[in-house]
């Protein structure tokens, strides 16, 4: 499954969408489903059933602007990796020079600490893995550094901005 931060107006969902036959498998905060999806790159229309209604979209892209349009409401669209995302919440619009926060970018369980204090990591270095809705989510170094804290251990739940370790 790929995990993505979408954005839709100013609401940010995590999302998480793999295939199936035909069919896509969605996961979002609110649940599992499977569906089928069309889209018409040609036109821009993007069908989807959702339980037994259909649903249409119309899909437009200028240049790096994305738009839906679903029953006459048009939203802005914003989609990016959730590794991308989080690391672009934790950094900012660029990495601090001194003593950063890892977060968690999503509530859920630690399954595994990788990171130990006072150990040096690379950036892109796996340090927890957050499990939330059955998928487990690898939560990466966003720079080189030495861990000074470790604030969670495996087995222990975590919400959404919480302190994971400080990196310096």
């Amino acid at each position: 499954m790929r995990h993505y931060a979408v954005k839709v107006g100013q609401e940010t969902r995590a999302v998480s969408v793999g295939s199936e036959a035909s069919a896509l498998r969605v996961k979002t905060e609110a649940g599992d489903r499977v569906i089928e999806v069309h889209h018409d790159p040609g036109t821009g229309q993007l069908f989807w059933l959702d339980g037994s209604r259909v649903v249409a979209a119309h899909l437009d892209r200028t240049g790096d602007k994305l738009t839906v349009t679903v029953r006459g409401q048009s939203l802005p669209v914003t989609v990016e990796d959730a590794a991308v995302e989080a690391v672009a919440q934790m950094a900012g619009s660029r990495a601090p020079a001194g003593p950063i926060e890892i977060r968690a970018p999503m509530s859920g369980r630690v399954l595994k600490t990788v990171g130990r204090a006072g150990g040096a990591v690379k950036a892109g270095t796996t340090l927890f893995v957050i499990e939330a809705m059955k998928m487990e989510n690898e939560i990466q170094a966003p720079r080189d550094g030495t861990l000074r804290k470790v604030e969670v251990a495996e087995g222990v739940a975590v919400e959404v901005g919480q302190v994971l370790a400080v990196l310096e």
